[in-house]
């Protein structure tokens, strides 16, 4: 099963995978999704690294190559944040799905509204324990001594995210000093 998904992957990915650590990472997003859908694991994952890797069209790709993830709603956070804030729906009507995907996490504006609205996403779904997909440039540990997830999101979204999500790093991602999850 993990070629055939690695491979339905690696195709739907195509030309967009220029360089190893794509590769890389491609295979650790489909072996996570075989120990998903296999039920070794409830994790949900964490896709990050610099832009234009390949986050998105791997996440896209996922929902494609796999009859599992293909109801999983994909949403960027602007747009939710939009969808929330400027048509007046509720957070459970955008976020009826068992499975979610969040492209571009701290890319939302984090005004008062956006910052507090993406805390309360993230702890709603770890406490329904309900899982959930990441992408974000945002990287999961300091990086020249201040991790930007805390410092935007705080301690309780930070650990939350350490506790129930795999990280699979996209591309170069600099200089790390500290490294808090493991990552695949």
């Amino acid at each position: 099963m993990s070629k055939s998904l690695h491979g339905c992957i690696a195709e739907i990915c195509g030309k967009d995978i220029e360089n190893i650590e794509q590769k890389a990472a491609i295979s650790k997003v489909a072996g996570w999704a075989n120990r998903f859908v296999g039920g070794t694991s409830k994790k949900g994952l964490y896709l990050f690294g610099q832009s234009f890797f390949g986050k998105t069209t791997c996440l896209t790709a996922l929902k494609m190559a796999s009859l599992f993830f293909a109801n999983m709603r994909i949403i960027e956070c602007n747009t939710l944040y939009y969808e929330v804030q400027a048509k007046g729906r509720s957070i459970d009507d955008v976020l009826n799905y068992d499975f979610i995907a969040f492209d571009d996490f701290g890319a939302e504006p984090l005004t008062l509204f956006g910052q507090p609205f993406m805390q309360s996403i993230i702890l709603s779904h770890y406490s329904k324990k309900k899982p959930f997909i990441i992408t974000s440039n945002l990287p999961p540990f300091e990086v020249d001594g201040k991790n930007l997830i805390v410092e935007n999101y705080g301690n309780r979204v930070f650990n939350r995210l350490v506790t129930d999500c795999d990280f699979v790093r996209f591309g170069e991602a600099g200089e790390v000093k500290t490294i808090i999850p493991t990552i695949l």
